[in-house]
């Protein structure tokens, strides 16, 4: 048995192809869902009698994930790639058509199945109102964007300035940093409400947040608010720095939190010192949510895992809770996930529509 990376099989396939090999095993295969990726079609070369793709989110984005994992494993099984497009559609109806072809071919098993071990694990979605300035500020956004919007073709990136609004006031760009984050956010002031319970816990809390700004606001204020240790990892971090700094945490016998980027920390790290996960800011993809959630909720982990979802109600926000609720229930059928590349017009439209309203106090 050997075993090689990826990288060594982009770059030596000429070599491992010098043998026939009885079965290739491919482990994180979510890695090769893009069909038009270098990785994707190195990996598909490989000389092979038998291959087998190992996942725990085999279907993160859309219905063509699937079509490349399964060309993988038994080639040409769908067709080509055009076909599978225009035959299968991106939605629970795809989902239902497929599954008959992928419960031929693939063996499912939840953490629930083969960890009995595990504790519970409590999910807390958390909507919140923004107060009256916050509000004002948004809708000052939101008619922005409308004013240069091009109805016909609306653009998730439009929403990306409200989105990352939604996180703090001080994340948009060229704000100022003046006074206490938590009284000119209400979203801040709840997050400091549950880490503050964490920590009379004696316990240690990770927290996901896409953006860089954010960052810098969580590691300016918690050491001096709450007097505890701050780690972080985002995609600035060395790879081969992180487990260094996952292993300072975990061992660390005093409350701590360390802030994640989902894409850079959400998968491959096992950080079961924390029992309490905060998605400061929901993503469009249930499954790098759920994954990220994995990093505390496994094998190892000996206390219940609090998992607290932060949105703001009647905004952008409401919006990508949605639509991972929606995605949730064509997983159901299909294990399908969304990336928020590639929106439905009519989500982008309902998000410049929202007005927030204002939190009674």
């Amino acid at each position: 048995m050997n075993f090689y990376d990826l990288l060594t099989v982009i770059s030596d396939i000429h070599m491992l192809n010098m043998i026939k090999w009885k079965m290739v095993v491919l482990d994180e295969a979510q890695s090769i869902k893009n069909p038009d990726s270098s990785r994707t079609r190195v990996c598909k070369q490989l000389n092979r009698e038998r291959s087998l793709a190992v996942s725990g989110t085999p279907f993160e984005n859309h219905i063509t994930d699937i079509w490349s994992l399964v060309d993988f494993i038994q080639p040409g099984l769908l067709g080509t790639l055009n076909t599978f497009k225009k035959n299968i559609t991106d939605d629970i109806e795809g989902g239902k058509k497929i599954e008959p072809i992928l419960s031929a071919l693939m063996v499912r098993r939840l953490v629930s199945d083969v960890a009995k071990d595990l504790p519970e694990k409590i999910v807390s979605t958390q909507p919140l109102r923004m107060s009256e300035i916050e509000c004002q500020q948004y809708c000052n956004y939101l008619e922005a964007l409308k004013d240069g919007m091009d109805t016909e073709n609306p653009s998730l990136g439009m929403l990306q300035q409200l989105r990352i609004y939604c996180t703090h006031p001080y994340a948009v760009k060229d704000s100022s940093y003046k006074d206490d984050p938590s009284v000119v956010s209400v979203k801040y002031q709840r997050f400091c409400e549950i880490v503050e319970e964490i920590i009379s816990r004696k316990e240690k809390v990770i927290v996901f947040t896409s953006y860089k700004r954010m960052f810098e606001i969580f590691e300016e204020d918690i050491p001096v608010r709450f007097g505890i240790k701050i780690w972080s990892i985002n995609g600035e971090t060395p790879i081969e720095d992180r487990q260094s700094i996952v292993d300072r945490f975990n061992h660390l016998d005093e409350p701590a939190m360390l802030v994640l980027n989902p894409r850079a920390a959400g998968t491959g790290l096992n950080i079961t010192g924390a029992n309490h996960v905060i998605h400061y800011n929901l993503e469009w993809n249930p499954s790098l949510e759920d994954q990220s959630s994995a990093r505390a909720y496994r094998r190892g982990q000996e206390k219940t895992v609090f998992v607290y979802r932060l949105y703001y109600t009647d905004t952008v926000e409401e919006v990508v809770n949605e639509r991972i609720e929606r995605k949730r229930d064509i997983a159901s059928y299909a294990i399908i996930g969304n990336d928020g590349k590639s929106q439905d017009k009519a989500d982008i439209l309902r998000a410049l529509e929202l007005v927030p309203s204002i939190k009674n106090n």
